[in-house]
C-alpha cells in the first residue's frame, strides 16, 4: 500500500497542493527496509534502512548515482570499472558519489539509513558481482569485511569529500 505525503503550501486565505511525495514500501527483512521515493509520480529514488552488521548492494548500475546518509555510519566496498578498489567511509550527511558501472556494497557500522538516487532519474537494473553479493544476500558473514576495514583504515580508508577515482 502507498503512503502519501502531500506538502501543502498556505497563506492567510487557503492551502494548496505544491507537490506530492509517495513512499512507496518495496522490500523489508531482517537486514531492514527499503523504501521508493516518487515525487509527483516520478521515480525519485530509495530509502535503505540497514542494522548494525548487515550489508546492502554488491552490484553495479549503468548510470552514476549518489548515496547520502541520512543517520548511522556505514563502509562501501567498492570495484571501480579498471579493478581498482577502494574502501569508503560514510556518516552522518556524508554524500558519495559514484560513477557509473561501480561495483559497490555497503556495511552497516551503526543501524543506518541512506538515500540513493540515480543521475538518470529512474530506476536501473542492477549488474552482480559475485564476490561482493554473497554479503548482501547472507551467503557470507560481513565479519570479514568488517574485519578488513578495521586492518585498513589507517592506511586506504577515505571520505566521501576526498574525490573518488573515476574510471
Amino acid at each position: 500500500m502507498t503512503e502519501t505525503a502531500k506538502l501543502k503550501q498556505s497563506d492567510s486565505s487557503n492551502a494548496s497542493e505544491v507537490k506530492g511525495i509517495d513512499c512507496i514500501p518495496v522490500h523489508k527483512d531482517e537486514r531492514g527496509e527499503i523504501t521508493e521515493i516518487r515525487l509527483n509520480g516520478n521515480f525519485a529514488g530509495a530509502l535503505f534502512t540497514t542494522k548494525k552488521g548487515y550489508a546492502r548492494g554488491g552490484e553495479s548500475n549503468p548510470s552514476s548515482k549518489s548515496l547520502i546518509q541520512l543517520e548511522g555510519k556505514g563502509v562501501w566496498f567498492l570495484i571501480h570499472p579498471n579493478g581498482k578498489r577502494e574502501i569508503v567511509e560514510q556518516k552522518g550527511s556524508d554524500v558519495l558519489r559514484l560513477a557509473k558501472d561501480t561495483y559497490h556494497l555497503f556495511v552497516a557500522l551503526e543501524d543506518s539509513m541512506f538515500f540513493r538516487g540515480f543521475d538518470s532519474g529512474k530506476f536501473e537494473k542492477p549488474n552482480y558481482h559475485p564476490e561482493l553479493r554473497k554479503y548482501a544476500t547472507g551467503e557470507a558473514d560481513t565479519k570479514e569485511l568488517i574485519d578488513e576495514y578495521e586492518k585498513m583504515k589507517l592506511a586506504q580508508v577515505k571520505r566521501p569529500t576526498e574525490p573518488i577515482a573515476n574510471s
